[in-house]
């Protein structure tokens, strides 16, 4: 499913690569540029609009002129983007069946485990996703996982946030905890909250077994229901506060 979910995507990448013929650096800097493929018949026209130039060319101009050099220093194809993609969610899924609890669930949930949510906030918006196939199923959450061993919670945060949105973050800032009893499943976590107002990158479902949906929602009009432990955190904390807070930190 995932892997359909990603050819999907680059797609319309590959189609206008094929029409326009256009290279892999071209089609690498169009992205870059944050162009739409399905907007480029528009652009190829200078046959019949003289003044325009060649799409290729036009790409090479847009992009020199944005990032002051003709082309990028690595260049990769749609195909090898895929590879690297599923290569990156083969070795994430490896990674955590190294790190699954033994087979004895009811002895393995008697241990409380280690999560980190990432609290994503902009123009007093929050991020949050409608969980699927997971405990807390049909609540809405933020992004978030858990702490690997080892692992820093804002580098934890940073990887769960890029893994899930596609969004990376450029700041990230410790936030409350919250102590997270889910009595119908039998699990216990301990979940740190870390803070993100500063990221970049295009939001997307990147893990669509697991959210259906990302949306922005205002602080005073949060969807229903909310992820147990993010419930608990606004038992005690305002979003309003703490988005203040670091604003006038940051200043």
């Amino acid at each position: 499913m995932k892997k359909n979910f990603i050819c999907k995507r680059l797609k319309p990448w590959v189609e206008a690569r094929k029409k326009f013929k256009l290279s892999d650096a071209h089609i690498h800097m169009a992205r870059e540029l944050g162009m739409n493929p399905k907007n480029f018949a528009n652009l190829a026209n200078h046959k019949q609009e003289r003044w325009k130039a060649p799409l290729p060319e036009f790409i090479e101009g847009c992009y020199r002129k944005r990032f002051g050099k003709s082309k990028p220093e690595n260049v990769r194809s749609i195909e090898q983007i895929l590879k690297d993609k599923i290569k990156k969610k083969e070795e994430k899924r490896e990674r955590k069946l190294k790190l699954k609890p033994p087979q004895n669930k009811s002895e393995a949930n008697k241990h409380p485990r280690v999560g980190v949510g990432v609290l994503v906030l902009k123009d007093n918006k929050i991020l949050l996703g409608k969980r699927i196939n997971a405990h807390g199923a049909g609540t809405w959450c933020p992004p978030g996982g858990h702490l690997e061993f080892g692992e820093q919670p804002q580098n934890c945060a940073a990887r769960e946030l890029l893994e899930e949105t596609g969004l990376t973050a450029k700041n990230v800032i410790y936030g409350p905890w919250t102590n997270d009893i889910f009595e119908e499943e039998g699990k216990h976590y301990l979940t740190v909250y870390m803070i993100v107002t500063e990221f970049e990158g295009t939001l997307s479902v990147e893990e669509p077994d697991k959210c259906l949906s990302w949306d922005w929602f205002p602080f005073d009009e949060l969807p229903s229901p909310l992820f147990l432990s993010l419930s608990n955190f606004l038992t005690k904390n305002s979003l309003h506060d703490h988005f203040e807070g670091i604003c006038k930190y940051q200043m």
